[in-house]
């Protein structure tokens, strides 16, 4: 899925418990791939954005979050272990890239679905 614009995208998103998650997302301007070098990314999932208990976090720190620099490509992830830990419900989320110099962009927001495991 390609990003572009000042304002973040609205993605929603579907994660069945106790499967691997994974969301591909390519960052261009004005129709060219964004150079990711140095950037580090963050995505919180909280049950309401007031909420002060994160679901889920991925980050670049702790594997959730990878970059491929010249490719433009950024790439949620969380393991279906994970995803078992996380209550069924509605949550919402956002994803932000911070460059090596501080500029911090939230290029995805939107409401993430957990929807109920069967098979344990």
């Amino acid at each position: 899925m390609a990003l572009y614009g000042a304002c973040p995208v609205e993605v929603d998103l579907c994660l069945p418990q106790g499967q691997t998650f994974s969301q591909s997302f390519r960052w261009k301007q004005d129709g060219a791939v964004v150079d990711l070098s140095g950037y580090v990314g963050r995505a919180m999932f909280r049950s309401t954005y007031e909420a002060p208990t994160v679901a889920l976090s991925l980050t670049t720190a702790n594997g959730g979050v990878s970059i491929s620099a010249l490719g433009g490509l950024i790439t949620l992830s969380a393991s279906a272990a994970s995803m078992s830990a996380i209550t069924a419900g509605r949550y919402v989320y956002d994803m932000e890239l911070e460059s090596s110099t501080g500029i911090v962009k939230r290029l995805v927001e939107g409401v993430a679905q957990v929807t109920r495991e069967t098979t344990r």
